[in-house]
């Protein structure tokens, strides 16, 4: 009897420090892995969206509204302008992208080749895969890489040839791919961008990728086949808006 009572005391002791040791590693992995997420978030341009970046399903409304007034107007009177109407025009555009961070050539010529490896595999892609695709997106992105970034400003100018634009192109990517960064396979989402905006004017089947952070975003009916891939760390978050990120009518798409 004392020889079974010693087995089991040394059973019992032996599981407890497996265990013990078990929930050690286990804190370690999940205490590395957060030191990876920090690093991924402090390397990201203004990883997190403040609440007062947010723009709204409105905004997109009151855009896509101009758009099609520009398109109806004749081309007499879009060269014949006055600097008010050219305000007025103007005020959508700048309401749903001015300031939002532009990436230079550099930049997405380094991304091309990751966003594009992504967008092939995305339905596919690992854990592992996943967390060192984002380590090496955040890695282009990062300020010290050496390569520098800067806010949309849109002169009159601009908004002038963006009106032309408008108005001579059959679809809206002419205009979207000067309010997003692209790339041959994605449209990046930085920290401000307005997501239903992006939703609107790029076409089905589009594939999204979604930086480090916390974006304060909102999407109405998203559009069919579209693509969500978030960069280890990005969540949406419909605060202010409702009590999802994704609202309306839904098909094919995928996260």
């Amino acid at each position: 009897m004392k020889i079974k009572s010693y087995l089991f005391l040394l059973l019992t002791n032996l599981c407890f420090l497996i265990l013990f040791l078990l929930s050690c590693d286990g804190s370690r992995i999940a205490s590395v892995e957060q030191e990876e997420l920090s690093a991924i978030q402090t390397n990201t341009i203004n990883a997190v969206q403040e609440p007062s970046q947010i723009t709204s399903i409105v905004d997109t409304a009151n855009l896509l509204e101009i758009i099609e007034e520009i398109k109806n107007m004749s081309w007499e009177e879009l060269l014949a302008l006055p600097a008010d109407e050219l305000q007025r025009l103007g005020e959508p555009i700048r309401q749903v992208s001015d300031g939002t961070i532009l990436l230079n050539e550099n930049m997405l010529k380094g991304l091309d080749i990751l966003l594009g490896d992504i967008s092939h595999r995305i339905e596919n892609l690992t854990k592992k895969d996943h967390q060192e695709l984002s380590r090496q997106v955040a890695s282009v992105l990062n300020p010290g890489s050496g390569n520098t970034h800067a806010r949309r400003n849109f002169s009159d100018d601009l908004i002038k040839e963006m009106i032309f634009s408008i108005h001579e192109s059959d679809d809206l990517d002419a205009i979207a791919g000067q309010l997003f960064n692209t790339t041959s396979s994605c449209v990046l989402l930085m920290p401000g961008d307005n997501f239903n905006t992006a939703n609107s004017l790029f076409p089905s089947g589009t594939t999204f990728c979604i930086a480090s952070g916390t974006h304060y975003q909102q999407v109405s009916n998203p559009k069919n086949g579209n693509h969500w891939f978030g960069f280890t760390g990005a969540v949406m978050h419909g605060i202010n808006f409702g009590d999802y990120a994704f609202t309306g009518s839904m098909v094919n798409n995928i996260f």
